[in-house]
């Protein structure tokens, strides 16, 4: 009975995977004009380059056109088809037209183009003189130019190729670089081309001065958000890096970077940055919910620097049915520095659900570095509290431990948007240990990982996967709080189950958590009107602490929401187990990655 459930619910999400969306290819409009067009032979990037440059086109929204005008427009039709195929790579194209005249002085013009054989890359010669070749980027664009030898020479891809080189010669520091030469050589004859292509890159310049206008800081604190050394090799992605550190910071509201006068001597660039103060306070004030913690209300306050040396402090209260906490940090930013910022944080947190009852401080000290597609964390905490976890009884003694450990946690995301890509992956992975003759009532050792991707799967569909793996070492897992512990179920994790409804349970049936963890997720989500998407998806997971996994299974389908703030998903899903209770409501927000 399992079994068939499950099919029958996968084979409902195939099926709906299935059906076309109807607004994603719209069908041809009804013709309205005096001429209507139909051209075979060309696909549909061919028939976008042609269209618009025949002149006859135009007469399909107009309401007459004399016998002579057609005449004249049906002879030009063949050039101006072969002008339009050349930037495809065909110069031998041949079109034959043919008319049918049409009720009401209408007319149907018939276009039949044979392509022929396109034109193709017999010969390359690019290259570039002065320094610039020793660049390994510029190097490697210019020995994989494209379209390479053999291939169809495509003007858009010729172009594309070239703009890449100059691109690079630019954002290299080769400002004054020049194009010398530039010949494409067509025999039509032969169907062949030959590409010649001659730089010269001159003397790269150098990074100069960086002056800041607008600050709220002196020059000296300005500085240290410059990334190199006066006099270091112009580099474009550099000023880029100093832009995004400026810009993350969350100092300024509005950052311009110029470049000044370049020194003709030192070939020194001076940049110019013009900001302006972001707002100095931030508060946030709301209501939430979400399945795992339920109703609550949050409120926030942000002090984006508290001195002239920029150091920040942040603050958050949160009182939810299942979780309330209060939340503080300190940060010392570093600014260009390897280690972009130091921390110390608090938090208090009182957890109230069917089978955890906690309330814990916890205190850490934290040094963060941050990449373009990655993050990194060494965190030192002490956590201390009093815990029941799972059956309960009146006047039960609380367990009390604490834990101070040593946390490593490295992220890393591959995608340009994270918030919803179209492609892309992450990886996740946090180490943490504590010893019992080092101030812990406890000793561990625990690692988690979570691997997460995403893939085109056509017609504006998406195909998300995701596994996440953990275990953890221990002689005393009685004495481990609830935080320390693995559990799954929930919003973010097997859908179909409650929250934390997934771990070895006590004698009365009750999660207590467990010493390992494995959870996986297959989500097919379509998008059938902007900003909106539906999914189907299977979950499946397990924690325990002997033996081998039972994986449950959750199974379920949902709606996205690309709000401004980023996706809100909203699902519905079954687990096949017992504890699962039926069907599950799970709301959540966040990044797909």
């Amino acid at each position: 009975m399992r079994w068939r459930s499950i099919l029958h619910l996968i084979l409902t999400i195939g099926l709906f995977a299935a059906v076309p969306i109807a607004s994603a290819r719209p069908g041809p409009k009804n013709a309205t004009g005096v001429v209507t067009l139909d051209i075979k032979g060309l696909d549909e990037e061919q028939m976008a380059a042609v269209l618009p440059a025949l002149e006859v086109a135009s007469y399909r929204n107009r309401a007459s056109i004399g016998d002579r005008r057609l005449q004249r427009l049906l002879r030009q039709v063949e050039a101006e088809v072969d002008g339009a195929l050349e930037v495809f790579g065909y110069y031998a194209a041949t079109t034959a037209v043919r008319v049918d005249p049409l009720a009401q002085g209408r007319y149907l013009v018939h276009l039949d183009v044979a392509l022929g054989e396109p034109v193709r890359v017999r010969a390359i010669d690019v290259g570039i003189a002065g320094a610039a070749m020793r660049n390994e980027r510029i190097g490697s664009l210019i020995s994989d130019f494209k379209p390479a030898l053999g291939e169809v020479f495509d003007h858009r891809v010729y172009e594309a190729s070239k703009a890449a080189i100059e691109r690079a010669l630019l954002r290299r520091g080769y400002l004054m670089q020049r194009l010398v030469e530039r010949r494409v050589e067509i025999d039509r004859g032969a169907a062949s081309a030959r590409i010649v292509l001659r730089y010269e890159s001159g003397t790269r310049h150098f990074l100069g001065k960086v002056s800041f206008q607008g600050a709220q800081f002196d020059d000296g604190l300005m500085q240290r958000f410059v990334p190199w050394p006066d006099g270091y090799r112009f580099d474009q992605a550099r000023v880029e890096a100093l832009q995004q550190s400026l810009a993350a910071s969350n100092y300024f509201d509005h950052i311009e970077i110029s470049q000044g006068e370049i020194d003709p001597v030192t070939l020194r660039v001076p940049l110019q940055v013009q900001l302006s103060p972001n707002l100095r306070t931030r508060y946030v004030a709301g209501v939430s919910y979400g399945t795992d913690e339920g109703a609550g209300v949050r409120g926030g306050i942000e002090r984006r620097w508290v001195n002239g040396r920029g150091h920040q402090l942040y603050g958050e209260a949160e009182v939810a049915q299942r979780r309330s906490a209060l939340y503080a940090e300190y940060a010392f930013p570093q600014f260009a520095a390897r280690i972009s910022r130091y921390t110390i944080a608090t938090r208090w947190q009182d957890e109230q659900t069917d089978n955890i009852d906690a309330r814990s401080f916890l205190l850490s000290g934290n040094a963060i570095a941050r990449g373009h597609h990655w993050y990194a964390q060494a965190s030192l905490n002490a956590l201390d509290g009093s815990f029941l976890v799972g059956a309960r009884s009146a006047g039960q003694e609380r367990q009390s431990t604490r834990v101070v450990y040593p946390e490593l946690r490295y992220e890393r995301v591959l995608a340009e948007d994270r918030v919803h890509p179209a492609r892309g992956a992450s990886l996740d992975v946090r180490v943490l240990a504590a010893s019992d003759r080092v101030l812990s009532d406890v000793s561990l050792l625990q690692g988690r990982a979570t691997l997460k991707g995403i893939v085109p799967a056509g017609f504006g569909a998406r195909l998300i996967a995701q596994l996440t793996l953990g275990a953890t070492s221990t002689e005393d897992f009685a004495r481990l709080p609830p935080e320390l512990r693995f559990f799954a179920g929930g919003d973010r994790s097997v859908r179909g189950y409650g929250y934390q409804d997934l771990g070895d349970r006590d004698e009365e049936g009750l999660a207590i958590g467990g010493r390992y963890l494995a959870t996986t997720s297959i989500e097919y989500e379509r998008e059938f009107m902007p900003g909106w998407s539906a999914a189907g998806f299977v979950d499946a997971g397990d924690v325990w602490s002997r033996g081998e996994p039972h994986l449950e299974l959750g199974v379920g389908a949902g709606l996205r929401w690309q709000s401004p703030v980023g996706p809100i998903r909203i699902d519905i899903a079954r687990g096949f187990d017992d504890i699962a209770g039926g069907w599950q409501l799970h709301l959540s927000a966040g990044p797909d990655l």
